[in-house]
């Protein structure tokens, strides 16, 4: 009787955490992907996905970010947890790569062009949605051009 008594509270233990998961009981799942501008990788550029309102749910989750390396691989994070993914469902994703023009000094206190950090991607291709599936990805590829 005693061990049933357990069996039934460590279920019910589990069932309750995996309903909760993580950000207010929305589900976290991997999520990885390739960036590439004009067909080469993009490297340095940041990736954030923030989980859509949908109608009945007003907190989807939190949002999550990366940073793509050399090849242009990103890995999500989900944002102030340390864990590893994204909120299935939804999202609009931001990206954005910032470069200094040759010759700018980023830390000079003179504003300016010359000194001013520009974004890689034009503007109609920095924002786009994407829905994370149950299972999590790692296909969350974005294919940018500047022309």
């Amino acid at each position: 009787m005693l061990m049933l008594r357990a069996c039934c509270c460590l279920v019910l233990a589990l069932m309750l955490s995996l309903s909760l998961g993580c950000g207010g009981g929305s589900t976290i799942v991997p999520v990885s992907g390739i960036v590439t501008l004009d067909g080469q990788p993009l490297a340095n550029a940041a990736v954030t996905f923030q989980p859509k309102q949908v109608e009945g749910n007003m907190t989807p989750g939190t949002g999550s970010g990366a940073k793509t390396d050399a090849n242009g691989v990103y890995s999500l994070m989900v944002v102030g947890t340390g864990h590893k993914g994204a909120v299935v469902g939804p999202h609009v994703v931001e990206i954005s790569c910032f470069t200094f023009p040759k010759g700018a000094d980023p830390t000079s206190e003179k504003p300016g062009a010359a000194n001013q950090a520009r974004n890689r991607i034009p503007a109609n291709q920095s924002k786009h949605e994407f829905t994370v599936p149950a299972g999590g990805t790692d296909k969350a590829d974005f294919n940018l051009k500047t022309k």
